[in-house]
Formats: structure tokens, C-alpha cells, sequence
């Protein structure tokens, strides 16, 4: 482990960090907007920064909603993005600290990424998400279409 890239301060996120931290030497890198919040943290980013994983380079994207700092890691070149609790399949995060405008604003910008990036979360909500979906709009085929795919996958 070189380093440790949080995306908020909630404690299923950065709970590790000191125990990760002290056994391997690692850096935490966290969202500047949360750093009273990440005890832990040797870097703190911000909007536009870049972080890098080898030769990979990650362009940070404030994503607040979730909690005021969220932040989403954008890999342009790998067509990659860690969107922590952001976004799910099928869902978004709760809205802790944030507003539903400020969510939806992130929504919009992450499907404006290019169609081609595989989108990486921090939980597996699919079938909870479908479920949802399901109740919500009754009548959406693709809706019920995609729970049963998930069910079979499961």
C-alpha cells in the first residue's frame, strides 16, 4: 500500500487509516473540505488537484451531498472514476450534509464523464437500489428488466 485515498470522513471510510498508516508508512490523502474530520491526513485536496497511483493520474472532483468534502478521484486516461458514496448502481448516496441540488448537480456531472467510464463505488446497494426502483416506478420495464438480472446474479 502506497497510499490511502479517502473520499469523506465517515467512519466505514477512514476508519482504518491510523492502524493502515502506522503498518505500512502509507499517506492519507483526503478531501481538503473534511480535514477537521480526517485526523489522519498527511495531504488534503481540492477541486482540480491530481493524485497519482504509478503512472496513473487521478484528477480530484468535488462531489458534496453525501457529506459537505465528498469527493470523487477522476482517472481521464483509464476512463476510470471512484465516486466513494456518491453514486451507485442504480442509486446515489444519502444526503447527510448536503442538499438534493447539490446531488443532482453531481449527478449531471459525473454522466457527463465520457460514456466509456466505468464508474467504481464504495458499496454494493444494486438489488436494495433495484428493489427501490421498482416500488417507485411500477410500470418501467427496463426498470424491472434489470432487478431480475440482478437477482439471477446473485
Amino acid at each position: 500500500i502506497s497510499a490511502i485515498w479517502n473520499t469523506h470522513w465517515h467512519p466505514d471510510h477512514t476508519g482504518g487509516n491510523a492502524a493502515i498508516k502506522q503498518a505500512t508508512g502509507a499517506p492519507v490523502i483526503a478531501p481538503a473540505a473534511e480535514t477537521a474530520k480526517i485526523p489522519t491526513a498527511d495531504r488534503l485536496v481540492a477541486e482540480g488537484d491530481t493524485v497519482t497511483l504509478g503512472k496513473h493520474v487521478a484528477t480530484v472532483l468535488e462531489t458534496p451531498a453525501h457529506t459537505a468534502g465528498h469527493i470523487t478521484y477522476h482517472f481521464a486516461d483509464d476512463a476510470v472514476a471512484f465516486t466513494g458514496d456518491t453514486l451507485f448502481a442504480m442509486g446515489c448516496g444519502r444526503l447527510f450534509e448536503g442538499t438534493a441540488a447539490q446531488m443532482y448537480a453531481n449527478m449531471q456531472r459525473l454522466a457527463d464523464l465520457p460514456p466509456e467510464t466505468s464508474i467504481y463505488c464504495a458499496h454494493e446497494y444494486t438489488l436494495s437500489n433495484a428493489r427501490y426502483a421498482r416500488v417507485a416506478e411500477p410500470d418501467n420495464d427496463a426498470i424491472a428488466d434489470r432487478l431480475y438480472e440482478v437477482e439471477k446474479m446473485r
